[in-house]
């Protein structure tokens, strides 16, 4: 299964993803897509943010059932349906997700998102942390 057809069964589903959860995002994430889009759609949840979806919707940048910020969605979008915490097994996917066997390619590129968002996740608790001694 190539990553197109991953695609392909992931319109079959019909974006059950986007419509039911919400991802957790970085706080860069969520001011690229501000900055990009002009749409402040989320509400801080701890270090974190996530969609705002007080009026009910999905994620707001579904249109069609598919994604508008393609490019710049957060990583655990561009991760799903894997689970990306404590290494990525091709044979191991969220539990709603119809999809239960992953493609090796998608595999590989998941687990390069999944050590970005480690790097990232360390540079963020650097960043409290000199924030803390500064206070």
């Amino acid at each position: 299964m190539s990553e197109f057809s991953l695609l392909e069964e992931c319109k079959k589903c019909g974006a059950k993803c986007c419509k039911s959860g919400t991802p957790i995002l970085l706080p860069w994430e969520r001011d690229k897509i501000v900055k990009e889009t002009g749409r402040d759609v989320f509400e801080k949840a701890a270090k974190w943010y996530i969609f705002n979806k007080e009026n009910g919707e999905p994620c707001p940048f579904l249109k069609n059932d598919l994604c508008t910020i393609e490019e710049i969605k957060p990583i655990n979008c561009k991760a799903f349906p894997a689970v990306i915490f404590g290494g990525i097994n091709p044979e191991k996917t969220v539990k709603t997700c119809p999809i239960k066997k992953l493609p090796m390619d998608f595999v590989e590129n998941v687990d390069k998102l999944r050590k970005q968002l480690e790097m990232s996740l360390d540079r963020w608790k650097e960043y409290m942390d000199d924030c803390e001694k500064a206070l």
